[in-house]
């Protein structure tokens, strides 16, 4: 796996220590539209989360 980049790696140090399996993924290409980022991944724009709010 590649290294994550600093952000990426508080994200998912924070996971860890919560005892959650999540894994941080950082994509090649761009994300920054809904659109780019159905692209790169290879699905429908409707299966893409615009936004992810977490609550404590």
């Amino acid at each position: 796996m590649d290294e994550l980049k600093n952000s990426a790696q508080i994200v998912q140090d924070k996971l860890a220590a919560r005892g959650l399996p999540n894994q941080v993924v950082e994509l090649p290409d761009s994300t920054r539209t809904a659109q780019e980022a159905a692209n790169t991944i290879g699905c429908k724009i409707s299966q893409i989360a615009k936004s992810i709010i977490f609550r404590r």
